[in-house]
């Protein structure tokens, strides 16, 4: 579907993958307008020609002046990512009501069509390959993260029963510049140490650039309702380590521990950090997600969106450039 002027509303833009969406927008003469909260770092919109706004998805009133009245797409991909149960309730008012809320004033905008940001992980704490029709397991997971993505969809479904055209897009693990939260940790983590110790999990990962795309034509030919997983390549984390490790110059001594061992050590770390103010390195949901093997079938995309899966080594040769041009490297 087409809509002319090409109107966007984006929130996250200031983020990993809302950066890359607003600038792929802008290079196919979208006139974009970003969501921001007051305190957040604008320096890499700065250079952006793009209308910004202040609000927080968990204020509906500021959703209402902000979403301009008949935008073509809205854009919603902020959200919470985090994988530390002491950030559960902020977890879940930025994912489930922001979420709710954003459906709220999108309606309200008389916006032509949401398009959500969810993730993969909705399918929950299940194994093999995914994909579309697989059982949503999410809404019963112990893991917050899964639960409260899984719920923010049933408010992007209400949203649809209530006349709002909707389409939900599911990236896997996603890999590429400007990461400084996801799996660029993972990477840091990979290069401050020549032995590394790692369940015996395996995933599927996406490029950053792609998945913008993906959002880009999910609006443009995705169908009302639909969602779309997006994987591409399948790797277990002992080969993302040792891909990582080529990349650095360094061969990496990987030693892959049970399941169990591994949830063991991510419960025992709760009780040695006390009570910081970042999560740890380690928490039970993040091993957890670690000791996995979830695939991603992502066939309905390169069939319906023209998604480009991309090779695991190019990807990681993005995110691991970038983040040492930037200085985020060392030993």
């Amino acid at each position: 579907m087409t809509h002319s002027p090409k109107t966007a509303f984006v929130t996250g833009a200031t983020g990993f993958v809302g950066l890359h969406l607003t600038r792929e927008l802008l290079a196919r003469d979208w006139h974009v307008t970003a969501l921001h909260r007051s305190t957040s770092d604008l320096s890499k919109l700065d250079s952006l020609s793009i209308d910004m706004v202040v609000g927080d998805i968990t204020d509906l009133e500021s959703l209402r002046s902000a979403i301009p009245k008949g935008v073509a797409a809205v854009f919603h991909v902020a959200g919470n990512t985090g994988l530390w149960s002491r950030g559960n309730e902020m977890q879940w008012r930025e994912n489930v009501t922001g979420t709710r809320n954003m459906v709220i004033a999108s309606l309200n905008a008389e916006a032509k069509r949401l398009v959500y940001t969810s993730t993969a992980s909705i399918y929950g704490l299940q194994e093999g390959r995914i994909d579309e029709e697989s059982p949503r397991l999410g809404g019963d997971s112990w893991v917050n993260y899964q639960r409260s993505k899984f719920q923010a969809e049933e408010e992007v479904q209400k949203g649809m029963e209530m006349g709002l055209d909707t389409v939900v897009v599911n990236p896997s693990n996603i890999l590429g510049s400007l990461d400084t939260n996801g799996w660029a940790r993972f990477i840091q983590w990979v290069v401050s140490s020549d032995l590394l110790v790692i369940p015996p999990g395996a995933a599927s990962f996406c490029h950053v650039t792609e998945v913008a795309k993906a959002h880009i034509e999910a609006f443009e030919q995705g169908r009302t309702g639909d969602r779309y997983l997006l994987g591409g390549a399948d790797a277990s984390f002992r080969e993302l380590i040792r891909t990582i490790g080529g990349l650095q110059g360094h061969k990496k001594i990987v030693i892959r521990i049970p399941a169990w061992l591994a949830r063991s050590v991510g419960y025992l770390s709760r009780l040695w950090t006390g009570l910081p103010t970042s999560p740890p390195a380690m928490t039970p949901e993040s091993v957890e997600e670690l000791t996995l093997q979830v695939l991603c079938d992502s066939s309905k995309a390169e069939r319906e969106l023209g998604y480009r899966p991309v090779e695991l080594s190019l990807m990681l040769q993005e995110s691991y450039s970038w983040l040492e041009a930037e200085g985020l490297l060392s030993r």
